[in-house]
C-alpha cells in the first residue's frame, strides 16, 4: 500500500506517540511505502525549525530519517486549497500526482498505484 502523509502527521510521529507514531513505525518496518513530495519535505523542515526552535542538524537528521523509508516525488501539478477545509497544498499536490488527481480530504490518504 502506498500512503501520502501530511507534515502534521510527521510532526506528532516526532514529538508524541500515538497513531502517527505507529504510521511512521509500519514504515519503517516496511509494511507500507510512503510517498514524500519536496514541498512537504520543506515544510517539515519549516515546521521543526519555526514552531520547535529545532537547530539544523536535528533538522538534517529527521529528514533524513525520513527518506530514509519515503519515496520522493514530484509534483508536477499545483492545487488551489483555498475552498479546502481538511489537506494542505502540500498533500494535495502529492495526492494529485500519487493518484492521478483523485483527492482524499484527510490528514492520512491512501491509495493504490
Amino acid at each position: 500500500m502506498k500512503v501520502v502523509l501530511d507534515t502534521n502527521i510527521y510532526i506528532s510521529a516526532i514529538f508524541w506517540e500515538g497513531h502517527p507514531h505507529e504510521v511512521i513505525q509500519k514504515a519503517l518496518r516496511k509494511e507500507i511505502e510512503v510517498c514524500i513530495s519536496v514541498y512537504i519535505v520543506k515544510e517539515i523542515e519549516n515546521v521543526l525549525r519555526v514552531k520547535f526552535q529545532a537547530g539544523e542538524d536535528k533538522i538534517r537528521r529527521i529528514i533524513s530519517l525520513i527518506l530514509s523509508f519515503a519515496t520522493l516525488i514530484e509534483t508536477t501539478k499545483s492545487v488551489d486549497a483555498i475552498n479546502l477545509v481538511y489537506p494542505t497544498t502540500g498533500l494535495l499536490n502529492a495526492l494529485s500526482h500519487a493518484v492521478q488527481n483523485t483527492l482524499f480530504p484527510a490528514t492520512i490518504s491512501t491509495c493504490s498505484l
